[in-house]
């Protein structure tokens, strides 16, 4: 028979479905997100936007939405204005349709510089190097490079970031100055750039003993017995810590008592203050000092200062030449020797001798009135008096004498003139006694 035959139209329907799977997008924070998404499937089919399961908040203006057809597709994109750190998460673009839908997932990371370390705090501290460490900050979605420490003496004035550094949240600082206060701070660096810096942290490192001499160190003699030394303080940067005081050496250059330096010690109440004169006494006359001066501080003292050299004042001698003699060598003159003080009593150059003598009187004569003692000046250690009273007795003392004066007498010896030949008669008178 007869075959049957039927037209059957089928239709199929396409479920909306996206062309690429899910990806992340990447933006700067204050930049322009673009999100992505593009379903094929049947029209009409509606493209939708959620985050975290919510419906975008489309009133707000840095949101927009622009949806295209092209061909058996529909695209969306979807904007956000001036990204914030907020709006990094998890996007969904949802395609729908009358037969199903589909959805994708696009994230979105909003990247800034890592925020400021946190909790930086000291581990360790001593004179020369400082240990601290920190909490690694929040690095804004993109990974902390290295961390930049920073250390000065004036908060106002700050070094450049460096270039490059270590990625630990600790580290030691180097090469610092001793009982010098220290500002700190970290500033944590990423691939946008450096993070704002953490709170600053002060720190003094700890003393050491003053690593330079007093300087412009002077001395002067103000007497045969006493000098005053003068000085300034160490360099700033060797004082190492507030200078408390000062040790001032001095010693004889020759003699018994050369030798090691003997020290006095000076305590100031200011350490940057310029110090006062000192001043050493009880040193003997016309003698060669070397001087010295040592800066301490609350730890030990400084090297000590180059040796400068002072010699006192001349004085009058201290002792009496010795040995004095004397003899008679006319009816009117004296012949004196003696010998020099004894070196150690000098107390400067010798310039000469001063006789000091005076005419006795007679014995028994109790009416002869004492006659002033007279001097004289002799360069030798002998002399001859003159113009003495004939066969008279004299007492006679020597003393030496320096630039600075007399010195002491020696204890006197008494001498007679020679007798002399009887002169003629004067006022002789005759007298008639007879016839």
């Amino acid at each position: 028979g007869a075959g049957l035959s039927a037209v059957i139209f089928l239709t199929v329907n396409a479920l909306p479905r996206f062309l690429s799977p899910a990806r992340k997008e990447v933006v700067h924070h204050g930049g322009t997100a673009n999100l992505q998404c593009r379903a094929q499937g049947d029209i009409p089919m509606t493209v939708s936007w959620r985050r975290e399961g919510m419906p975008l908040p489309l009133y707000n203006m840095r949101y927009q939405i622009k949806v295209t057809n092209i061909d058996d597709s529909v695209s969306s994109q979807l904007t956000i204005h001036q990204s914030k750190l907020t709006d990094s998460g998890k996007y969904v673009c949802i395609a729908t349709n009358p037969f199903g839908r589909d959805e994708i997932a696009v994230y979105l990371s909003v990247q800034d510089v890592p925020e400021p370390p946190r909790d930086v705090h000291i581990v360790e501290c001593n004179s020369r190097s400082v240990k601290l460490s920190w909490t690694e900050p929040l690095d804004n979605n993109s990974p902390i490079w290295y961390y930049a420490v920073s250390y000065t003496r004036d908060q106002d004035i700050w070094p450049d970031i460096p270039e490059s550094g270590e990625a630990d949240a600790h580290t030691r600082l180097k090469d610092l100055h001793p009982s010098t206060i220290y500002h700190i701070r970290v500033i944590a660096v990423n691939q946008l750039g450096p993070s704002p810096p953490s709170t600053i942290v002060s720190i003094t490192t700890d003393p050491e003993e003053p690593s330079g001499p007093p300087l412009d160190v002077t001395t002067t003699a103000v007497g045969p017995n006493s000098i005053q030394v003068f000085w300034s303080p160490p360099h700033l940067e060797n004082r190492n810590g507030p200078i408390l005081g000062y040790y001032i050496g001095i010693k004889q250059t020759s003699g018994v008592h050369e030798g090691r330096f003997n020290f006095s010690t000076l305590h100031t109440s200011v350490s940057d203050m310029q110090p006062q004169p000192y001043t050493i006494t009880d040193l003997h006359s016309y003698t060669q000092y070397k001087v010295t001066v040592q800066a301490f501080n609350s730890v030990g003292a400084s090297p000590t200062s180059k040796e400068v050299t002072v010699t006192t004042h001349q004085a009058p001698p201290g002792g009496a030449p010795g040995e004095l003699s004397c003899s008679s060598l006319t009816s009117t003159s004296l012949r004196l020797n003696w010998n020099a003080p004894p070196s150690s009593t000098h107390n400067g150059i010798l310039q000469g001798y001063r006789i000091f003598y005076r005419r006795l009187p007679p014995p028994n004569d109790f009416l002869y009135e004492n006659e002033e003692e007279l001097s004289h000046e002799v360069d030798e250690k002998s002399a001859v008096l003159l113009n003495l009273q004939k066969y008279s007795n004299y007492s006679v003392r020597v003393a030496a004498f320096t630039s600075a004066g007399v010195g002491v007498k020696s204890d006197p010896v008494y001498c007679h003139t020679a007798q002399d030949i009887a002169g003629a008669p004067t006022g002789i008178r005759c007298a008639l006694s007879g016839p």
